[in-house]
């Protein structure tokens, strides 16, 4: 990305933040100290910028000041507290004592790019599942309207044809401002964001007003950060009570969630517009009056405030309708007519690594999902079971170092729909794979039975209609899938979507399932003894 940074003077900056709320004062050197650049993490701080001290979850920032400023930094800002620093040699490094340093990070670097978010209409998207399919949908919603959209999220930065991979679903607060500040400076006038949890309780979104936010649902998931449901319920609400409340913008909400049900009650005293929408709350403004779907598309009709529409979609199943529904409403108040919403809706052929058809001359098909928390397996099973014409074999593992919680419940999951389930790991990162294994076993029920993969030549033994294999490696388990796949099977793997890569250790090794599955299916049609 290039540089559209401008410098900035210590008075200058502790004047935007006592204006935002956040109590600064400077307690060691010039209030004309010019700043021109920020950073959080001491290892890279250049000569000029002013280093910002976080107290992370693993390290507090604070411990590397002296490392800041021995590196050139010219101001710190540190949040209120004990800690004493030598400054001999150092009195033309500015100290600022923030109330907030979180918050005071967004602020500072928004206004090193000139507060970008103030030439651009925000829309947020939050929620545990259908984040990125709803942004993507929403894109192709305002540019088939004439507008200039950029879009933030798990898949990437996108803008104006430019695309930079995602680090993380919401960057931090330095890239996230540079982000805006580019697309800005490009001529885009919206930005359609998936706005996390995670984001949401660091501030990484402080100082943003959003004009349209969404809420999808919310279910199992993050548990080891947020710990309760409620905790993760309330980061959530952030985006609704902190940065929607103010803009007096438009609220859409899933109410046949039962958390969307809680959040539009919370708002109901706030200022702002509530759109509602769902496929089984009848008092939805906007919901579907009839769908259908098959392996290749999805047909809706939909009541909206506007009027009835219908939508023809690539996108498959019953959570794409909910998908669907929540960019409506965004487009219904918006102002865009329901034809754009449609024709928008329509342009869009799938999404990366949402239940992502793999394209392969086979007799069954195959899906590939990002689905990595109970809801989300539930809700994308439960819409191939739809039009699944013959068996369902899901395929999945468990991320390691998370949540652990989960992983039995994934199972469960699994059994209510699939007729063969295949365990295999996810990104295990730093656990042992096969005690992750263990974990999800628990969620197996007796009656279903474990079957052993035949080694070389063997014969695969007819299995019962209930069973499941255990294959610790993802690339073997894939290809087991396609060689117990039936015609008209559907092999669904889940977990991880989009990504190229699979984490072992320390170490990100190349591994995206699409080419894999592609890779083994073409090694298993040389190796048939029917291949000339």
């Amino acid at each position: 990305m290039g540089e559209s940074i401008r410098k900035l003077t210590v008075s200058y900056l502790i004047d935007c933040l006592n204006r935002y709320g956040v109590r600064a004062e400077l307690a060691e050197g010039s209030p004309e100290t010019v700043i021109t650049g920020i950073t959080t993490d001491s290892r890279t701080v250049e000569r000029g910028e002013i280093f910002v001290a976080i107290r992370g979850t693993h390290r507090d920032g604070h411990l590397f000041i002296p490392d800041a400023i021995k590196r050139g930094a010219s101001a710190i800002i540190r949040q209120y507290n004990n800690y004493e620093l030598d400054l001999k040699g150092n009195q033309n490094v500015a100290i600022l004592n923030v109330s907030d340093s979180q918050k005071a990070v967004a602020l500072a670097a928004a206004a090193l790019y000139e507060f970008p978010t103030e030439r651009l209409h925000l829309i947020g998207v939050t929620g545990t599942n259908g984040k990125t399919t709803t942004t993507v949908l929403i894109e192709a919603i305002y540019r088939q309207a004439g507008f200039e959209i950029g879009r933030v999220g798990t898949i990437g930065y996108h803008w104006k044809g430019k695309a930079i991979s995602a680090p993380l679903t919401t960057p931090d607060p330095i890239m996230l401002q540079q982000l805006f500040a580019e697309m800005a400076n490009d001529g885009v006038t919206h930005v359609v964001m998936e706005v996390s949890s995670h984001a949401l309780y660091q501030k990484r979104v402080f100082g943003c007003s959003y004009d349209i936010a969404v809420f999808t649902n919310l279910s199992h998931d993050h548990l080891d950060f947020h710990e309760t449901m409620e905790d993760y319920f309330q980061a959530k609400s952030l985006l609704f009570l902190e940065h929607l409340a103010k803009s007096r913008g438009c609220a859409v909400i899933n109410i046949d969630d039962p958390y969307g049900i809680k959040l539009t009650s919370i708002l109901r005293g706030e200022p702002i517009e509530i759109i509602t929408y769902g496929i089984q709350n009848n008092s939805s403004l906007i919901r579907p009056l009839s769908y259908c779907c098959d392996p290749n598309k999805t047909l809706v009709a939909v009541k909206t405030p506007m009027g009835e529409m219908s939508i023809k979609t690539k996108l498959l199943g019953r959570l794409n309708v909910y998908n669907i529904l929540a960019a409506i409403g965004v487009g219904v108040s918006a102002g865009i007519t329901l034809r754009d919403i449609s024709e928008g809706i329509a342009s869009v052929e799938g999404v990366d690594g949402r239940l992502q058809k793999v394209s392969i001359d086979a007799p069954f098909y195959v899906i590939v999902d990002y689905a990595h928390t109970p809801d989300a397996m539930e809700k994308a099973l439960s819409c191939i079971r739809e039009w699944a014409s013959n068996r369902i074999i899901a395929l999945f593992g468990c991320g390691g170092d998370r949540d652990r919680t989960k992983r039995p419940l994934m199972a469960h999951v699994a059994t209510k729909y699939a007729d063969i389930i295949i365990i295999t790991s996810d990104n295990p990162r730093t656990e042992d794979p096969l005690k992750i294994i263990e974990d999800i076993l628990k969620g197996i029920p007796d009656d279903w039975i474990l079957i052993e993969v035949p080694e070389g030549n063997s014969k695969q033994v007819i299995s019962p209609s209930q069973h499941f294999y255990v294959i610790p490696d993802r690339r073997e388990a894939i290809k087991t899938s396609l060689k117990i796949a039936k015609p008209g099977d559907v092999i669904f793997i889940g977990g991880k979507g989009h990504e190229t890569y699979q984490i072992i250790g320390q170490e990100k090794l190349p591994f995206d399932d699409r080419c894999v599955v592609r890779e083994c299916y073409d090694e298993i049609c040389r190796m048939s003894p029917s291949n000339p």
